[in-house]
Parts: C-alpha cells; sequence; structure tokens
C-alpha cells in the first residue's frame, strides 16, 4: 500500500482542501477522517468555500448524501467504499486507522506541532516496519 506523508505544514485546513481538491479532480474517491468532529465541520465549511469560483462536494460519512459523493468526512473509524474510482484516506488524527490497509492509498498530514510532529513519527516507523511503501513530501515553509 502507498502511503504519502505531508510534514511541515503550517495550516494544515488550506493544505488539505487542496490535497482534497487535486484528489477529487483526479477522479478519486476520498475519505477524510479525523476523530474531532468540530475540526470535521471547519473542514466542511472550507471545502465549501475553497474559492469564489468553485466548492469541494463532499458529504458526511454517514449522511443519505453519503452514496453520491466522491469525498466523505467522518469522525468514525473509516472504511473504504465500493467504487471503481481510487480509495484514499487522508488521516488527519495522530493515530493509524484500525481498517486502513483496506484503502488503496493514505495520505498522512504532519503540521509543524511537536506532538503531531511526534505522532507522525510513529506511524512512520510503524508503516515502514510493515512494508509499506512510503512517500515523503516538505511542505514548503
Amino acid at each position: 500500500m502507498r502511503i504519502d506523508f505531508h510534514s511541515n505544514v503550517a495550516d494544515r485546513l488550506s493544505y488539505c482542501c487542496r490535497l482534497i481538491r487535486k484528489a477529487y479532480q483526479a477522479d478519486n474517491h476520498i475519505t477524510v477522517f479525523h476523530p474531532d468532529s468540530r475540526q470535521l465541520r471547519i473542514l466542511d465549511e472550507a471545502l465549501w468555500t475553497i474559492s469564489e469560483q468553485e466548492f469541494i462536494p463532499h458529504a458526511s460519512a454517514d449522511s443519505a448524501q453519503a452514496k453520491y459523493s466522491a469525498v466523505l468526512l467522518t469522525a468514525a473509524e473509516p472504511t473504504p467504499v465500493q467504487t471503481d474510482k481510487t480509495s484514499i484516506l487522508l488521516n488527519l488524527s495522530q493515530y493509524t486507522p484500525q481498517q486502513f490497509a483496506q484503502f488503496a492509498r493514505m495520505i498522512e498530514i504532519v503540521s509543524r506541532n511537536e506532538d503531531d510532529i511526534r505522532a507522525g513519527r510513529q506511524r512512520y516507523r510503524q508503516y515502514q516496519q510493515s512494508g509499506h511503501e512510503l512517500h515523503h513530501f516538505q511542505a514548503n515553509a
């Protein structure tokens, strides 16, 4: 499984929106996981107002609209949706989701916060020891 780490991220919300937009425009199915529903509501609003000319259609994973959306937001343990598109998990938590390996690909976002860096390094080592294909991207300062 391919896992992409994006580290040194200064503005996590903006960075996430750009990654989601890029994956959505590439016709992927994206599940965004954050265990804090308050943080997901902030992301939800940001996706509707990413720029004056666009928004990224999305839904809560437990809503009736979920079956029509290529971008799902969830605070519950994520599970992949049956789709013919590449299924990507965007992990915004500080731990490894239990069923992450059921996705085709996972993206990890690591901010400049010391706790986030420490948790990111621990997850990186865990994935490395499990033999996953790891890629690292350094966000511009």
